[in-house]
Order: structure tokens, then sequence, then C-alpha cells
């Protein structure tokens, strides 16, 4: 099934990308922010609140937990939104795009996943706003210093960035790893304004 396939504006697209950074942003942060405001009631520095002062409050197995708790957060609007939503996330949907097969099918669960998860949390980090908060639980988790991986990951979050602002297709390594693209969608509803 091959169709023509409408690339999204990059303006637009960069639009969609921190809509959804920050939404993808309140879902991570909202376990933290409940939990410090449950054990504090501390409303005043509730704006501050991220895993560092969680982990300093509160020591590491709660750290972990609300890490987890987060991530998973981070999991729901990252990939289950947009699984149950034809691969449209809030920024996406707010621009009339979603992600594909680079044949222009819906994308499935696997591909979704390794794009979304797998690709984003081992490669692309900086790109999703769960990603940094990944490998700072790793680190608190196994006393492991992962400096020189960030900074690896940065450099590819680089990349792929520029690939997707310069490169032909305007494909990103998540786009080229898991097969995917983002494309403009008809947007076929009739404005009923009066």
């Amino acid at each position: 099934m091959s169709r023509k396939l409408q690339k999204v504006p990059l303006t637009k697209r960069f639009i969609a990308y921190i809509i959804d950074w920050f939404v993808g942003s309140l879902f991570i942060s909202f376990p933290m922010v409940m939990y410090y405001l449950y054990r504090t009631n501390d409303v005043d520095n509730v704006s501050n609140v991220n895993i560092d002062i969680i982990n300093n409050e509160f020591g590491i197995s709660i750290t972990l937990i609300i890490g987890m708790i987060s991530l998973l957060m981070g999991g729901i609007y990252y990939f289950i939104i947009p699984l149950k939503n034809k691969g449209k996330t809030l920024g996406k949907s707010a621009f009339d795009f979603k992600i594909v097969n680079q044949n222009g099918t819906d994308v499935s669960f696997k591909t979704l996943f390794l794009r979304q998860i797998v690709v984003y949390l081992f490669l692309e980090i900086y790109l999703l706003s769960m990603g940094p908060l990944f490998l700072h639980l790793i680190e608190l988790s196994t006393n492991i210093n992962l400096s020189f991986y960030f900074l690896i990951t940065l450099i590819i979050s680089i990349v792929s960035c520029l690939m997707v602002t310069f490169g032909k297709h305007r494909l990103a390594i998540h786009d080229r790893i898991s097969k995917t693209r983002v494309v403009m969608v008809k947007n076929n509803k009739k404005d009923n304004r009066i």
C-alpha cells in the first residue's frame, strides 16, 4: 500500500515536539510532586521537585520506586497514548500529523515500542523528557557514573535533530531504525462554527 505521504513542515514539527516535551514532563513529574507534597506539605518548593530532591529527602528506596512510577507515566504519554491514538501524541494531534510506517500504514505495537521506548531511552535520551531520568535512575541504583554515556547519547540526539532538519527525507535516527516517519494526516472534520 503505497501512497503519497505529505511531509510535516519543520516549524510545526518543532512546536509539536515542544508541546510533547512539556506535557511529557508533566506526566513524569506528577508522581514526584504528589509524593513530595504528601510527605512534606511544602507547596512553596513544589516547582523545584525532581528526582534528586526526592533522593535527598526520602532515600534511595523511595527514589527508585517514585522514579519507576514516573517512568511508567512517561511510557503512558510517549507510548500508550500514540498507540491508542493511531500514532498521535497531543503535540502531533494539535498539528494534524502522526507517526506511520515508512509506507504510510499505521504503526504496530512492536514498531512503536522500538521507536518510542527502546531507541529513545538507549540512543536518543535527550529527545524525550523521560530519557535523562531513566539514565539517572540507573546511576543512582548502581553507583556507576554514566557521564560518558550521557555525552554519547547527547551527540546522537544532536545528530538525529540535524538529520530531521537538513536530511533529504527528514528522518531522525529513531525513524530510520524503526522504519517510521512523521506525516501530515487529512483532517476530515468539518468546521461547524456559526
